[in-house]
């Protein structure tokens, strides 16, 4: 974990003192910044990620994979030979604090580019702010297929595959499971609703039948009525696509209920803290058998020095969507230095050349080796944490997408689905 050391490759601006004690910094008004006389010499860089809200659970794992990347960066000289600087705002759990962070962000950091948001509803609220200001926004985990048709001058990547591929996974997977009929209940936001829509669209078009496809307001917390709903036409399966902090309720709701079939879930909830949660209240038992989908981690090279790396600095396994974080840092350094130059248009104009084919494949960990290349004026192809990162024309990203399965109150992964 991060300790309390002043670090001057970040800035931390967190709302809640219990993310500044989850991080393990020193509470009390602390804002890290650049040290005086190191402002031409850093770069800085936007980390937007929720430490508070509905996602909060996901936020400091965020932050620590952000500075990893940072950190491995600076250590092999920094794009440019100057070194990056991490300035982290909280993304919260409603749009207005979004765009409020990403204009601090802006206007007072003056970053070029910005890892983040991480849920599709601040991705969303903050893309064409990002666009209007020609600031590079890279989400590591927004789904949501909004993105895909977004007008954002090609400001917007995302290194998280779209709720297309995954919405068409779930389909499969209740199919494979001999699920003839599901329901559907959701948070009304843009990730949810559109995975919804892509499972709905995928199910119905390969036989399933859709009983019921239920939303509740992001900021509920009482679902008797929207969990009756879902299943008064008595489905085979409920599938539930909420974010943590109101999936818990639902879910431990349903089973107060007696409504026992959540039993397929999304990405979005694929965390074990979460599962420990849900454990301590309703027992291994109930979860025993619960599947679910998410964007595979590969086996390569790369991937598997980022997991030992990560194993070796936090002493735990990389959390789901970390890996996507460490390539969205890890891109934009590359491009900087791929670029010559740290702007927000430069950044997006290199950014396909560094992490598409051809060129000399790179991975986790190896900035000074393509820096190098690109100082020889060779072509490289950056194969992340998270796989190969190939942006295509929207800024999206293919992904394999895998499945998950509850047993003995621990997630494990169990093999992969086709997506297509």
């Amino acid at each position: 974990m991060l300790n309390d050391t002043v670090n001057p490759a970040i800035t931390y601006s967190l709302s809640r003192r219990r993310f500044l004690k989850g991080l393990g910094l020193v509470a009390g008004g602390l804002v890290l910044g650049t040290l005086p006389g190191m402002a031409q010499s850093t770069i800085p860089i936007g980390g937007l990620y929720p430490l508070t809200g509905a996602a909060a659970l996901f936020g400091p794992k965020f932050v620590q994979t952000a500075q990893l990347a940072v950190d491995q960066v600076n250590a092999a000289g920094g794009p440019l030979d100057r070194s990056l600087n991490l300035v982290v705002k909280d993304s919260g759990s409603a749009p207005q604090q979004a765009t409020s962070a990403i204009q601090e962000l802006i206007n007072l950091s003056g970053v070029p580019a910005v890892s983040g948001a991480a849920t599709s509803f601040a991705t969303v609220a903050v893309a064409p702010i990002a666009a209007a200001n020609e600031v590079v926004l890279i989400s590591p985990s927004a789904a949501t297929t909004e993105l895909t048709t977004l007008d954002d001058h090609d400001f917007v990547f995302r290194t998280f595959p779209s709720n297309a591929l995954q919405g068409v996974a779930l389909a499969k997977l209740a199919l494979q499971e001999k699920f003839k009929t599901l329901s559907v209940i959701h948070r009304n936001d843009s990730f949810a609703n559109t995975l919804a829509g892509a499972l709905v669209k995928a199910f119905q078009a390969r036989g399933g039948t859709v009983l019921e496809d239920v939303s509740y307001p992001p900021n509920e917390t009482s679902f008797r009525s929207a969990l009756e709903r879902a299943n008064r036409s008595n489905p085979d399966v409920i599938v539930p696509i909420p974010l943590a902090e109101d999936g818990l309720l639902l879910i431990k709701q349903a089973f107060q209920l007696g409504i026992e079939k959540l039993r397929l879930w999304p990405s979005s909830i694929k965390n074990q803290e979460f599962v420990d949660d849900l454990v301590k209240t309703l027992g291994k038992g109930a979860l025993e058998g619960i599947e679910g989908t998410f964007p595979s981690m590969p086996q390569s090279l790369s991937a598997k020095r980022y997991a030992a790396q990560y194993q070796q600095r936090f002493g735990e396994a990389p959390t789901p969507f970390t890996a996507n974080v460490y390539d969205s840092l890890f891109v934009i350094a590359l491009a900087i230095q791929a670029a010559g130059k740290a702007t927000g248009p430069a950044i997006r104009d290199a950014l396909r050349t560094i992490a598409n084919p051809p060129g000399q494949v790179v991975g986790v960990d190896e900035f000074a080796k393509a820096k190098d290349l690109l100082g020889q004026g060779k072509a490289i192809n950056y194969s992340g944490a998270s796989g190969p990162v190939d942006f295509d024309e929207h800024g999206d990203v293919l992904a394999p997408v895998g499945i998950y399965e509850i047993h003995d109150g621990k997630i494990v992964e169990t093999g992969k689905i086709p997506a297509n």
